[in-house]
């Protein structure tokens, strides 16, 4: 049910036998493998970015540079076309889940605080479970990533691996009670998925104090021009005005402006007392009953 990212040809998986690697102190990366015609066409490719060079023995090997991270290394082939950037500095590869078929997954990839992140938001589970089309954008996403958000953040914080999340029939009700029995806290479900959301507003507070821009709530250009080209879900693409609509559902679910900034009512109703300001920190209020 993914759509991957189609490849381009770098190397050849049939034609070639695995690559072996190495990594020097330096963080330079040398690979090299077998070489026949299919992957000395490959070989063409890559060194149009990065040397090839060939010995005696009928190998082939490429250097490139590791050390600045995989977005510097990912710029060298095709552009930034698979990262998010921000002006936070928050550039995240877009993992695994493809999101011009996967809609709400898309949202959660361009809205999401840390970058393109899937471990900050399942929204792809609203695409898996068929109860949306997930070949089609509409305003019901954004509460579907909102409560994705609040639910991997109250996750988290309680230390809990997000491959038991399916275990629970009732999360914030059996979470709560796992809470009370390990700290003595009275929390009810309510103010527990109300800290999830309160959590999720303060990664928010801290982005904005650090640049953040509502610009920076978007995907890369590539996503956003170019449909899938193989696949079940040929010829499906994700379109600017779509995800600028699904963007504004979600600020609409979270109850921020059409900015993407936080009211301060709704700080308060967080608990949230001190926005951060002028280098001021947030001071957040002790959970009713907690």
């Amino acid at each position: 049910g993914r759509d991957r990212f189609p490849r381009r040809r770098y190397a050849n998986p049939t034609a070639a036998r695995p690559a072996s690697a190495r990594v020097d102190g330096s963080g330079t990366a040398t690979a090299s493998q077998p070489i026949n015609s299919s992957a000395r066409r490959s070989a063409a490719v890559i060194d149009s970015v990065a040397p090839v060079t060939t010995d005696g023995s009928g190998h082939a090997a490429v250097t490139l540079s590791l050390s600045p991270g995989s977005y510097s290394l990912g710029a060298t082939f095709d552009g930034d076309a698979y990262y998010r950037p921000s002006s936070t500095g928050a550039a995240e590869t877009l993992y695994v889940y493809e999101p011009r078929s996967l809609k709400t997954m898309a949202l959660g990839l361009a809205v999401s605080p840390r970058g393109a992140c899937h471990n900050r938001s399942g929204a792809y589970e609203a695409d898996f479970s068929g109860e949306v089309d997930r070949l089609r954008a509409d305003r019901g996403r954004g509460a579907l990533v909102a409560a994705s958000e609040d639910f991997a953040a109250v996750l988290d914080s309680l230390v809990i691996c997000k491959f038991l999340r399916k275990c629970f029939t009732d999360f914030y009700g059996e979470a709560a009670e796992l809470l009370g029995k390990v700290t003595g806290w009275n929390c009810s479900k309510e103010e527990l998925k109300r800290t999830g959301a309160r959590i999720h507003t303060l990664k928010k507070l801290f982005n904005i104090r650090e640049g953040w821009q509502p610009q920076d709530d978007w995907l890369p250009e590539k996503v956003l021009s170019e449909t899938l080209p193989t696949g079940v879900a040929r010829g499906v693409g994700l379109t600017t005005e779509e995800l600028r609509e699904m963007i504004q559902s979600y600020y609409q679910a979270r109850q921020w402006d059409k900015n993407g900034l936080i009211p301060e009512p709704k700080l308060r109703e967080l608990g949230i007392t001190t926005a951060p300001r002028g280098g001021k920190q947030c001071q957040v209020m002790k959970p009713a009953g907690c």
